[in-house]
């Protein structure tokens, strides 16, 4: 990452559910899920799916357009989530965990990519 990179730093939930011997990973703030067999392969499967959207977002010149769909507000220093709750149904489910993920979204204004996901 080059120091002038400009970055925008969030949080997104990201839930955790055990479905039949398997741990999904789902984002609904970023329509983003992935599984494995373990919690901890989960988080790191997130991590990559995460890597590998945004990087196709930023290749494709369309990470403003797709957060836009998303329900996403975009201002010049911050992109904001979706108001409303998209986890009622998440909640009614019955082994979960829930954990907040910061995440750096490249910003539209600055240009360049880099991401730094931080699932522990």
């Amino acid at each position: 990452m080059s120091d002038t990179q400009h970055h925008i730093k969030t949080v997104v939930p990201v839930y955790f559910m055990e479905e039949e011997a398997q741990w999904v990973a789902y984002c609904p703030l970023l329509e983003l899920s992935t599984y494995a067999d373990s919690l901890g392969e989960a988080k790191v499967a997130f991590s990559e799916v995460l890597e590998i959207f945004l990087e196709e977002m930023v290749k494709r010149n369309s990470l403003e357009k797709e957060l836009i769909r998303l329900g996403w507000t975009l201002a010049k220093s911050s992109y904001l989530p979706p108001a409303g709750n998209r986890t009622e149904s998440l909640l009614q489910l019955g082994n979960h965990k829930k954990e907040d993920l910061p995440i750096l979204f490249p910003s539209v204004y600055g240009g360049g990519y880099s991401n730094q996901v931080a699932v522990e």
